[in-house]
């Protein structure tokens, strides 16, 4: 046998695979293979330890690195996906003026360039990397080059060094002479990368996996139970023979006289200990490399939303590394490239920007913008985006290309006067009409196509033309169309009676706070609705902006709510004041539609209808607007840019003038406060703006025009009227600047305190006496656990839905801990089977203050033999989430503090259905 001593080192090739001779460098060192050794926490401590030292030796660590990143799957997988992102990137290196290099883009595409690419990344997972290029030209006569990389267990990083051998310093400066200039390092000196971090977690899961194959090979096959006669030992070893034979296959062959069973595991173990640990070091794994654990993976308990949320968190961190391996090829790459003789003066590597579409999409959205929207083009495009080849007698065929439409089109937007669609427009679907720069404006014209946006702009609700008996404010006309706005039926002398019955003294009279609510809320959702259906044709020309979730509703249908409620105590305080000064009913009704009445040929339609259609207006000005925000959120990734526009007329106030054709990023923080609308009768929009479409200047332009209307008296003045709010975000259509109370929590605080009896509503017990189902209780204890499987979306939350469709989460903590059975709340499993039907088809539902705020959900149905209540909150995220569940019960009758009366406390507030 060889001694140790006298072995030898394998010796490297002297030629590369593209036949050219290796590195000088490489023919120095005595490269030795890696050690496979077992691998444990004391390993990975001592390596770390070591690297770490006053003289570092990474030869260990490095050596335990080798081994997980070439054993582990999903280290292998994850960092997989970083590395492609890089290297499946479109470089080019241009000159600067940004013209594409030639010979220099040869390189890019050749092996060598993706192996660079490589090992600048590597340089993010061991720390540090180190690479020599070998620059020549191949049999096609193109450059190229082939790359080295050198030893990890060689590098010296913390001296500049490459070690002849792995234990010692002693190897060639590569700061210094011809070295500085071929040999390209990356990373930081003392870094030691990510694989530190994910090769403890990949070590406890080798352990445990070798546990779990360990446990399938005990516990997966049966106890095979052999008896021999006892005498005969040749007998016995045969049988034993046969066992060793048997193998995977069960089959057994064995002497007479012998008897065999096999006994199978019927224990309950079934791993799961050791596939949750696994997953478990595999998620941590991920967050190491990645940053997310939802897409390498699926889930089993999360959703789309969830991994959409990871996916972008992926893109951002390909982002990252995209930056970071630019940079390295910009400072340490060009450095070699002009050592090499290659002119790289003024010149980067940059990346080509990409849409995030297929090529196919890419044609069709390019070729729809070009023939449908007639958006001018420039022919080279085409022909080099898609390869097509240029004809010889190109000129002559686009002369006879009859192209004037394209160009009549412009020239006849571009002299238009900026106005909105008339109200037959939008009925026949014709475009408006859009300028691109406002009269006396003395910016620039803006940096937006308007064959583009003319189309475009269409889809994204612009505001109406004057309607015939409209309001109006010092913005002009309303946002949205005035004609579509009718008044609810209203009773006046069945509320006069009302008034009168109360003799003046009610809080708040039913009839006017739903006469405010229904309108209210009819004009929101009509804003927000007309959206969505114009939205639906964005897809014709390859935008698609999705459903909004019903929950975004909640809070806008609270904000409108306590609104009515504050208007109707307001009103009710009138109405009470003239009822008092009131020498009889007659004189009474004649003042009050005096006051509070308008009349159309004749006939009594509303009360208070000019404040309140002014007030639909901007409910509908807002759900429109907040539709349109949520969609455009959703389509960040192809419309980078918004731009705020007035609508150009006389009547725009000036404050919003000064914002005409600003444009911003889609998070810049100040859409927060300038989103329209802006106050009253604001018809502000805004459209979106593709990338291309805005240059720096205009950017810059935007930021000093906005910084300046900021830093001005007319701002504060503007913050008063309207602004200083994306009633988007905050989901309010009204503020407190625009309630009817100064003390809006007061109000609200009194209406809380407004009990069945107040509304004119049916008493308790009759409501039930009317009931005709009968509940049926849960038996026993297992409908939790089937309750929570049927509703589940993680390991934490339940989702259920109202009869608005509205999503209603449910903690699990909170079903487990309502149902716990030593607890108070032990036997409120018995009514978990009445809960969904009660939120999908109450009988009633108010709302009021049952937490610490108005934003609480009661619903209530009634059963001949129970009384199911549910009471949902409004939570931060703006879901509804379930407080609590019980069947009423109606013990304590005898209270006058109606807050204590079953009669009473179960139904107060707002009733919204009934």
């Amino acid at each position: 046998m060889m001694s140790r001593r006298n072995k030898k080192p394998v010796q490297t090739g002297t030629k590369t695979a593209e036949s050219t001779q290796q590195p000088i460098i490489v023919q120095q060192l005595t490269v030795r293979p890696y050690n496979r050794q077992s691998q444990d926490l004391t390993n990975w401590r001592n390596a770390t330890r070591a690297a770490e030292s006053q003289i570092p030796r990474r030869v260990t660590l490095y050596d335990l690195y080798h081994d997980v990143s070439t054993t582990d799957a999903q280290i292998i997988a994850v960092w997989g996906k970083r590395v492609d992102a890089v290297t499946s990137a479109d470089w080019v290196f241009t000159d600067k003026d940004g013209n594409p290099v030639d010979e220099i883009n040869q390189i890019i595409d050749c092996i060598g360039f993706d192996e660079l690419l490589t090992v600048i990344m590597k340089s993010k997972s061991w720390g540090n990397s180190m690479a020599e290029p070998t620059f020549f030209v191949n049999d096609n006569g193109q450059n190229e080059f082939s790359l080295y990389e050198i030893p990890e267990k060689h590098m010296r990083p913390e001296l500049g060094v490459i070690a002849f051998e792995q234990i010692s310093n002693e190897g060639i400066n590569i700061r210094e002479g011809i070295y500085a200039k071929t040999i390209m390092e990356f990373g930081k000196p003392k870094d030691l990368g990510l694989l530190l971090s994910a090769a403890m977690y990949a070590i406890l899961k080798r352990g445990t996996t070798s546990d779990w194959a360990e446990f399938i090979e005990i516990f997966g096959r049966g106890i095979i139970d052999a008896t021999w006669d006892g005498f005969d030992e040749n007998q016995r070893a045969e049988l034993a023979k046969t066992f060793e034979e048997m193998g995977g296959g069960g089959v057994i062959i064995r002497p007479d006289g012998t008897n065999v069973e096999i006994h199978q595991n019927t224990g309950n173990a079934s791993g799961d200990l050791q596939d949750s640990f696994v997953t478990k070091m595999d998620g941590y794994i991920n967050k190491v490399l990645l940053g997310t654990t939802e897409t390498t993976e699926s889930s089993k308990t999360s959703g789309y939303a969830q991994a959409k949320v990871h996916q972008q968190s992926d893109n951002k961190k390909h982002e990252t590394d995209l930056n970071f391996v630019r940079r390295n090829l910009n400072s340490r790459f060009i450095k070699v490239l002009k050592a090499a003789g290659f002119d790289t003066k003024g010149g980067t590597f940059v990346l080509k920007s990409k849409t995030g579409l297929s090529l196919k999409d890419e044609f069709d959205l390019h070729y729809k913008m070009a023939n449908d929207l007639k958006i001018p083009y420039d022919d080279d495009f085409f022909y080099e985006k898609y390869g097509m080849p240029r004809p010889k007698n190109y000129e002559a065929l686009k002369k006879a290309i009859d192209n004037s439409k394209n160009g009549v089109l412009a020239a006849d937007i571009s002299n238009q006067n900026a106005d909105t669609p008339t109200s037959s427009d939008r009925n026949n679907d014709k475009p408006g009409k859009l300028r691109t720069q406002q009269p006396g404006n003395s910016k620039e014209e803006l940096s937006i196509n308007p064959g583009f946006w003319k189309s475009v702009l269409r889809l994204f609700r612009p505001a109406p033309a004057v309607m015939t008996g409209a309001i109006t404010c010092p913005c002009g006309e309303t946002h949205i169309q005035l004609a579509s706005f009718k008044s609810k039926d209203f009773d006046a002398s069945a509320f006069a009676k009302a008034v009168d019955k109360a003799q003046g003294k009610s809080y708040l009279y039913a009839e006017l706070f739903y006469h405010n609510a229904e309108t209210l809320l009819q004009g929101f959702e009509s804003g927000w609705e007309q959206v969505a259906d114009q939205m639906v044709r964005l897809t014709s020309i390859g935008f698609d902006y999705g459903i909004t979730n019903p929950k975004m509703h909640t809070a806008w249908e609270l904000n409108l709510l306590r609104f009515s409620a504050g208007k109707a105590a307001y009103q009710s305080a009138e109405v009470n004041e003239i009822y008092r000064n009131s020498k009889s009913f007659d004189d009474f009704y004649r003042t009050l539609k005096k006051k509070f009445s308008t009349y159309e040929n004749g006939v009594l339609i509303s009360p208070d209808k000019e404040h309140l259609q002014t007030e639909w207006n901007t409910a509908n000005a807002v759900g429109e607007s907040a539709a349109t925000y949520f969609r455009l959120l959703e389509q960040t990734e192809t419309f980078k840019y918004w731009r705020y526009l007035t609508i150009g007329d006389q009547r725009v106030r000036p404050e919003h003038r000064l914002l005409h054709g600003l444009v911003f990023a889609w998070n810049d923080p100040i859409w927060d406060e300038i989103f329209p609308p802006n106050g009253w009768g604001c018809r502000c929009y805004i459209v979106p703006v593709l990338e291309n479409e805005v240059t720096d200047k205009e950017l810059e332009e935007s930021q000093l025009m906005a910084k300046s209307f900021f830093e001005s008296e007319e701002w504060a003045k503007s913050k008063k009227s309207g602004f200083g709010i994306n009633r988007a975000n905050t989901k309010e259509v009204f503020n407190d600047s625009q309630q009817y109370s100064s003390t809006p929590e007061k109000v609200l605080k009194n209406v809380g305190q407004m009990y069945y009896d107040d509304w004119g509503m049916k008493p308790i017990k009759e409501r039930q006496a009317a009931a005709t189902g009968v509940f049926e209780p849960a038996e026993n204890r297992d409908i939790i656990q089937d309750f929570y499987r049927q509703h589940k979306v993680s390991t934490r939350k339940m989702l259920l839905e109202d009869y608005m469709g509205r999503e209603i989460t449910f903690e699990k903590n909170r079903l487990y801990g309502h149902t716990a059975e030593n607890d108070k709340y032990g036997e409120r499993y018995k009514y978990l089977p009445g809960l969904d039907q009660t939120l999908k088809k109450p009988d009633e539902v108010w709302v009021n203050d049952d937490g610490s705020q108005f934003d609480s959900y009661v619903y209530l149905k009634y059963y001949k033999n129970a009384i199911i209540k549910v009471i949902a909150e409004l939570a931060e995220d703006g879901n509804l989430q379930i407080k609590t569940w019980y069947n009423v019960s109606l013990n304590e009758i005898s209270s006058s503090n109606k807050m204590l009366n079953d009669l009473y406390r179960h139904r107060r507030g707002l009733p919204v259905k009934n």
